[in-house]
Parts: C-alpha cells; structure tokens; sequence
C-alpha cells in the first residue's frame, strides 16, 4: 500500500516535471495554449488514475464476495 502511494507520487512528480519543461520550451503562440491544455488533461489523469483504480478494484471484489456467497 505505501509502495502504491509512492510510486504514485514520484509519477506526479516526474508528469509535473516533464510538463513544466514542455511549456518552457515551447515558443510563445497561439498552439502553445492548446498543448499545454492536452499536457494539463494527461497530467490530471495521471493524478486521478491510482483513486479510479481504486474504486474499480472495490468494485470487482464486491462482485467476487457476491459470487462466493451465492455458491
């Protein structure tokens, strides 16, 4: 579990790294805005992703203790 959590943190730290390193390389227009949208869109997913898995995980345990009992 703390393995999880820190895997987790070091991937948020590495996506905010590559991120700000991307925005400051690209030149200053009107396509920057955009790519730095698409950045911000894959960095939150990689921020949301270990809760979504989460709560998927508790959801296909639910349904395996359910199956367990109807045996």
């Amino acid at each position: 579990m703390l393995e999880s959590i820190k895997a987790w943190i070091i991937s948020i730290l590495i996506a905010a790294f590559i991120v700000n390193i991307v925005n400051m390389i690209l030149p200053s227009s009107k396509l920057k805005s955009y790519i730095n949208l698409v950045l911000n869109f894959i960095f939150i997913f990689i921020a949301i992703n270990p809760v979504i898995n989460f709560f998927r995980w508790n959801k296909f345990r639910g349904q395996i203790i359910k199956n367990i009992y109807e045996i």
